[in-house]
């Protein structure tokens, strides 16, 4: 009886090993991926700060329209560098995949922010009050459109879209490599000596 229950136990603890890692692996981006939504990343970061920084000295200016009534070069511009900030780090921790997670919705939050800039940046274009400030608020949004949505189509296609159509088995020990991810594969759980010898006695 305590045999089945020193059995019972180490096969319980190794399953749940077991499930973890696979969770784990199951949002790892592929190496190639993983370095481009790196790159891109970078390139949020420093749209993020600039447009951040545009939008205090603007209102440092004393510039009165809507774009600084609604503080989207603000709020928008700390979005785009929080989604680069997670880009990376899900570049430095693939394993993490609460950050993957975090860096898929705030790259979708960030493509929708950027979205918003570049309507309201046209809306206050055609008043002409503002046309410098306007205009860099316009072109500023441009790239952070391309760039969030470039690391949420990065995600979708390599991770997302497989996990809506499919259930979670262990099949993704077999489909992961170490070459494609770029990371090493998790380990595998091995009975212990204690159980092997209480095995062999029965």
């Amino acid at each position: 009886m305590a045999q089945q229950g020193q059995s019972y136990g180490t096969t319980a603890g190794t399953s749940n090993l077991g499930a973890s890692a696979m969770e784990s692996t199951d949002f790892v981006l592929p190496l190639k991926s993983r370095q481009r939504s790196f790159r891109l990343g970078i390139g949020l970061v420093l749209v993020g700060m600039t447009t951040t920084i545009f939008g205090a000295a603007c209102y440092a200016d004393h510039i009165f329209n809507v774009l600084s009534f609604s503080g989207i070069n603000i709020w928008g511009g700390m979005l785009y560098g929080l989604a680069g900030s997670l880009a990376l780090a899900s570049h430095y921790n693939p394993l993490n995949y609460y950050i993957t997670h975090a860096y898929y919705y705030n790259s979708i939050i960030s493509t929708l922010a950027a979205l918003v800039q570049f309507v309201l940046s046209a809306v206050a274009f055609r008043r002409k009050k503002y046309i410098w400030f306007e205009v860099l608020s316009l072109l500023l949004s441009l790239p952070a459109f391309a760039l969030s949505l470039c690391c949420f189509l990065i995600l979708y296609t390599n991770i997302y879209r497989y996990r809506r159509h499919s259930s979670h088995t262990g099949d993704n020990y077999s489909n992961f490599s170490n070459e494609d991810h770029g990371v090493p594969p998790p380990a595998q759980s091995v009975p212990s000596a204690a159980y092997i010898s209480t095995s062999t006695e029965a």
